[in-house]
Formats: structure tokens, sequence, C-alpha cells
């Protein structure tokens, strides 16, 4: 891995997208895209960020609608990382855990649990990456 000397960007696809960003200062910033302007995402991802954490999609129980929404925005961040030839790190959901309550410290005052999971996810990916 190279040292951070760009932007790491963590998102936890959903209805509600929660979208986590640490500049390289080292601050972090967090933020919750609400379902109806979701592909908003993906302009984050046009400012080149050095690296991106996803949220892999596990499905829990029958896919519905918004579930194919989740599934579309995985293969859509995908696609562009690739294209773009950003390190794409995807983690399981329970690969956060761990960091829940550290991001909770580190989010702002008025934080969705959305925010919180992309924080804890960039978290565990700063963490097991060694960064």
């Amino acid at each position: 891995m190279q040292p951070i000397t760009g932007t790491i960007l963590a998102i936890d696809p959903g209805g509600n997208v929660g979208v986590a960003m640490r500049t390289p200062h080292g601050e972090y910033v967090t933020l919750t895209i609400p379902q109806i302007d979701r592909h908003d995402v993906y302009d984050y991802l046009m400012l080149e960020p050095q690296y991106v954490v996803l949220e892999a999609f596990t499905p829990y129980q029958r896919i519905d609608h918004n579930m194919i929404q989740v599934i579309e925005m995985v293969g859509g961040v995908t696609a562009i990382c690739r294209v773009k030839h950003i390190p794409l790190t995807i983690q399981t959901p329970a690969a956060r855990k761990a960091y829940v309550k550290q991001a909770e410290r580190l989010a702002r005052e008025f934080h969705t649990i959305h925010e919180v999971d992309a924080l804890a996810h960039l978290l565990r990916f700063i963490h097991a990456s060694g960064l």
C-alpha cells in the first residue's frame, strides 16, 4: 500500500447511502445521501480518491427493489474504480463491527447510522492496511 496522499472514500450502500472520507490532512467527513439522490455517490468517485472501501452486498432476505438498488450500486462503484484504476477494498458488513464505537466518537454530533457504518469501514481499512 502506498502512503496516504489522497482521500480515502468509504461507502455503505443501501436505501440511504452512508459516505465517510478521510482527507489527506487526516480529517474525517461523513454524510448521508438520501435514497432519491443515491446516484450522487458516483460524483465522489469522479474526484478520484486514493482508495475506496465498499461494503459488500450480503443478502439477508428475499431480494426486493431496495436490494436490487444496492446490487446496482456495488456494481457501479466497482466498475468506476476499475476503469479509473482506483484501488477498491470490499468488506463484509461484519468487518466494521469492532470499529463502530470509535466511529461514533469521531462522527460529527448529528450523524446517521449510515455515516457511522461507512466511517467504521474506513477505520477498519486503515487499521487492516497499516496506513
